[in-house]
């Protein structure tokens, strides 16, 4: 609950910013806005960011006051402009991702599962077309893009599982994923379902600049990504990148080791907290599978305005 969170904060000693509006959430907008949605960055006794705190405000006339109530929806859902690029062990660019050119764009969409076992869809649909969501096996995680039964599977790959691709082929294009472009999700088997509606907040990230894309330092030819590290435990650092890219924050790293498909991957998540961190200490996976596919490191950066970078590093 929303008191249970503040509480934490507080025994933490951690303090809300001052919140940012950030749009209305009442579809369709009748009269005035009464769902605003807000959020407000968390920040310990010396200031660092620990957290980003969203919530729905609502104005209570009789107290002349505002409350946050939550926005009363079943779905928990977020999509965001984002841009990936594919490298090699020793940094080198891929000359294509498995399904995607390389480097790439889309819109990232994030749809937490309900439950592991519950057969959940979510159909996404944009201005040109929809797209099919299923949740995956995933215990409270993002539901996925690809099916191989009412469950669907999850590949290990955050682009093939989680972003709506802009291709050769692809009914999704550019006209879909400008500022401002709707996205409505209706899910099904998540309670008694629901529809409700996201925009697209900012442009797509550009992809003639790869400097943008987060990398570990240190990664080249003579220092390359070797699949012991993956699974043996490592620890990386950004700092180079971090200083080349002041506005811009690496929000989460992953270990994966994908296997054939319908077969789960083993992978390891981090959200990096603060969000000023640049180094993280990854452990050891416990187990290795016997038929393990490929092994990578995956680092997903995020610009102050929303937009995402994703990088893949395919271990050698």
């Amino acid at each position: 609950s929303t008191a249970s969170v503040l509480a934490a904060y507080g025994a933490s000693g951690y303090q809300l910013s001052s919140f940012m509006i950030q749009g209305c959430l009442d579809y369709p907008i009748v009269a005035r806005c009464t769902k605003v949605r807000v959020s407000s960055l968390v920040r310990d006794g010396a200031g660092n960011i620990q957290a980003v705190f969203e919530n729905v405000a609502n104005y209570v006339t009789t107290t002349s006051s505002w409350s946050l109530v939550g926005n009363g929806r079943q779905t928990a859902w977020a999509i965001y402009p984002a841009s990936w690029l594919f490298l090699n062990g020793d940094g080198s660019a891929l000359s294509s991702s498995p399904s995607n050119p390389n480097p790439g764009q889309g819109v990232m969409t994030l749809i937490q599962a309900k439950d592991s076992v519950t057969p959940l869809i979510a159909d996404v649909v944009a201005p040109s077309g929809t797209a099919h969501f299923y949740n995956c096996s995933a215990v409270a995680g993002p539901m996925c893009l690809n099916s191989a039964s009412s469950l669907g599977y999850e590949t290990g790959d955050v682009v093939s599982d989680y972003v709506l691709a802009i291709t050769n082929n692809s009914w999704l294009g550019v006209t879909d994923a400008r500022p401002g472009s709707r996205f409505q999700i209706t899910t099904s088997g998540i309670g008694v379902g629901e529809t409700n509606s996201l925009i697209l907040s900012a442009d797509l990230p550009v992809t003639t600049n790869q400097a943008v894309y987060p990398v570990p330092d240190g990664l080249s030819a003579s220092t390359p990504l070797l699949q012991a590290a993956v699974t043996g435990g490592l620890t990386i650092s950004w700092n180079t990148w971090a200083a080349a890219n002041p506005g811009m924050r690496v929000i989460e790293v992953r270990t994966v080791i994908t296997r054939p498909a319908t077969n789960a991957p083993s992978k390891q998540v981090f959200t990096i907290n603060p969000l000023s961190a640049t180094q993280l200490t990854i452990p050891a996976f416990s187990s290795v599978p016997g038929d393990a596919v490929d092994y990578a490191l995956w680092m997903i950066a995020q610009d102050t305005m929303g937009r995402r970078y994703i990088t893949k590093i395919l271990a050698l």
